[in-house]
């Protein structure tokens, strides 16, 4: 199992192109979800995790900030197969294209936009993030 998940993730982390990562984002979600106990917050962490520049987060406390953002339901964006049209949805946004800031610690932060997403539709005072 570590192995699957570890060749998906690497397949990922390797795309050079965002069409190669698009792909291999969309085959890392569905080998991981297809896992016992595995769901689509663990495959997308662990995306994110490998590439913040391109991959987002998806959970129980952020999927209803996302369908806001992206205007679709929230059924939409917990659907694995559908996780590739997400990206797409991502990389065409302004704030996505922009260029590197010159500023350092900017640019620190612009190569994990895609990651901060989930900042951004992260809802706090879901019972999902209540201990």
């Amino acid at each position: 199992m570590r192995i699957h998940i570890r060749d998906a993730i690497l397949a990922a982390r390797e795309a050079e192109t965002i069409m190669d990562f698009i792909r291999c984002a969309q085959t890392a979600v569905d080998t991981i979800v297809r896992l016992p106990r595995f769901s689509m917050a663990t495959a997308t962490r662990l995306l994110t995790l490998a590439r913040p520049d391109r991959a987002v987060s998806i959970n129980g406390a952020s999927k209803a900030g996302l369908a806001r953002l992206t205007g679709r339901t929230q059924y939409w964006i917990s659907e694995p197969r559908n996780y590739g049209m997400l990206l797409r949805w991502v990389y065409a946004q302004r704030w996505y294209q922009s260029p590197v800031p010159a500023d350092a610690g900017e640019a620190g932060l612009w190569q994990a936009r895609a990651a901060l997403l989930d900042v951004l539709a992260y809802d706090n005072s879901s019972p999902l993030t209540q201990a």
